[in-house]
């Protein structure tokens, strides 16, 4: 059977930290031998090359050796229909004007080349995260970061690394790709962009002492975390943000506008309610309770309460965070939530009714 080679040099998003050494021996390299990939993460002397490039000699003297980059080899045996698929053009003619219609033998081939592309970029992510993992985690190095998966396009992992590949020796353009899927995402509203009339606030924060709103840099660091593929802390840090809102918010508004449904609270502070319902009995209870659709969507405030219920289960139980989708829903909840928040305490200040 046919046998698909690449090869890539994979840079890290920072670096890992060995004290006078590498594991460049042969029996220390990483080998994966799964779903028919053989996969091959080796350290060199190169892996440490940034500003100097020592040799092995002079690099074993230093006691702080960062290795910024990984070589790595990767095989699968693949069909001898995907390899004339390959070595072909008819995989760069499909879906143009030269050729509208996919057989059912191109489809297969499309689908094998799709899941070998699949399977080799979780081959390399997998063991050098858990790497990462055990180097953050068990050493407690933070200078560096996950690798990211693009589960939708697996090709523009491969084409972003510079990868090499080949067919029996047979030099390819490794690209397992059939359509490129983009996500093309924008902001909610225009209140996101940085506009003419925002500019005399902006000037006075540049000049001012003040520091940036919390709940606003957590949610831009978790919308960052999101981006780079760190659900995990995504979700706590978006939720983390929520806490803070819902702080601020109660300790701002003062006294509840009591109503005919609202006589029987025990308290006319909604800061005592707060600490009696807690966190996400807030949004489960009193949040609904004490304000309308209009002032506080019900779907906002539930899917702040799964966005709840998820950090818990991340933070306490070690569960799964949010697939992207669902994460991606949860923060723009919180934002919403945030604004819809600051929305409701400029109302109620004395200079808004005049």
């Amino acid at each position: 059977m046919p046998k698909l080679e690449i090869s890539l040099t994979l840079e890290l998003d920072g670096h890992l930290l060995f004290e006078r050494w590498l594991p460049i021996a042969a029996d220390e390299e990483i080998v994966v031998s799964e779903r028919n990939v053989e996969t091959h993460i080796q350290f060199k002397i190169e892996s440490a090359w940034w500003a100097f490039q020592p040799n092995a000699e002079e690099l074993f003297k230093w006691v702080n050796v960062h290795a910024h980059r990984l070589y790595i080899t990767s095989s699968s045996i693949i069909s001898h229909e995907l390899k004339e698929y390959i070595l072909t053009n008819r995989r760069n003619e499909i879906g143009t004007i030269f050729n509208t219609e996919i057989s059912d033998l191109d489809r297969m081939c499309i689908d094998e080349y799709r899941q070998i592309g699949l399977d080799m970029q979780e081959s390399i992510v997998r063991p050098i995260n858990r790497l990462i993992d055990y180097a953050r985690a068990v050493k407690g190095q933070f200078q560096i970061e996950k690798l990211a998966q693009d589960l939708e396009n697996p090709g523009q992992f491969f084409l972003k690394n510079n990868t090499k590949a080949n067919i029996e020796g047979k030099q390819i353009n490794f690209n397992p790709d059939s359509v490129v899927k983009f996500t093309v995402s924008a902001p909610l509203d225009k209140r996101t962009y940085i506009r003419p009339d925002d500019w005399p606030d902006v000037m006075r924060f540049i000049h001012g002492i003040q520091r940036p709103p919390l709940p606003g840099m957590l949610l831009a660091a978790s919308k960052s975390l999101l981006e780079n593929g760190m659900r995990r802390n995504a979700i706590i840090d978006a939720v983390s943000a929520l806490e803070v809102i819902l702080n601020e918010f109660v300790n701002n508004y003062g006294e509840i506008e009591l109503s005919d449904k609202r006589v029987r609270l025990e308290s006319d502070k909604i800061n005592k309610l707060k600490e009696k319902l807690g966190f996400r009995g807030s949004f489960d209870v009193m949040l609904p309770m004490l304000f309308d659709e209009q002032d506080l969507p019900i779907k906002m405030l539930r899917t702040c309460r799964k966005a709840i219920d998820a950090r818990n289960s991340v933070v306490h139980y070690g569960g799964k965070p949010p697939i992207d989708t669902e994460l991606r829903a949860m923060l723009s909840a919180i934002d919403e939530c945030y604004r819809r928040f600051q929305y409701i305490i400029d109302s109620r200040k004395p200079e808004n009714h005049k």
